[in-house]
């Protein structure tokens, strides 16, 4: 538990660093982005269904699986885009920003029963005036819709079983 609040907060400190003067707004998406919004969109469902049927804990395990992908995976990806938006492009960038905003928000929010401290800490500190609501506890879950496109989940998948087997090379060969 303690590594996890520790990602928590460490990841979100990371991730709304980049995020300090943003506005939500609906932008074009680059290929990851959407495919990471159809994962976190899929998480939710199943999520949801899980707390439906009080599996609180299947629920829970789907979701921590999740965040850790979402930061050693996902926010590895783009994190080149959000440092250099000159080099890649404003509208990459914004791609970025948009779905990181977003499915931070969703993370926080489903993991806030279970981390109330931390989670309405960290919403309180960006989330809460931009989401116009007093605390995380109150605000609902942060539903992205439903349509998840299997295949783009698939092959988003495989992208990233390739950006681990380059990871995996160049530690091994300490390039």
């Amino acid at each position: 538990g303690k590594k996890l609040v520790n990602k928590l907060w460490n990841a979100s400190k990371f991730v709304l660093s980049f995020l300090e003067d943003y506005n939500p707004r609906e932008v074009e998406l680059e290929i990851m982005d959407k495919w990471l919004l159809d994962k976190y969109k899929d998480i939710y469902s199943r999520f949801i269904k899980y707390l439906s049927r009080y599996e609180i804990a299947l629920g829970l395990n789907e979701l921590e699986k999740f965040f850790w992908s979402f930061c050693d995976n996902y926010v590895e990806l783009v994190k080149r885009r959000l440092y250099n938006p000159d080099i890649y492009g404003e509208k990459a960038c914004e791609s970025a920003k948009y779905t990181c905003y977003h499915v931070l928000l969703g993370i926080l929010k489903m993991f806030a029963p279970v981390l109330p401290h931390i989670t309405e800490e960290i919403y309180m500190s960006y989330y809460a005036e931009k989401e116009n609501c007093k605390s995380i506890h109150i605000s609902g879950y942060h539903d992205l819709g439903h349509h998840v496109d299997k295949d783009l989940i698939e092959k988003g998948d495989k992208v990233l079983d390739i950006v681990t087997m380059v990871r995996q090379f160049k530690s091994e060969n300490k390039v």
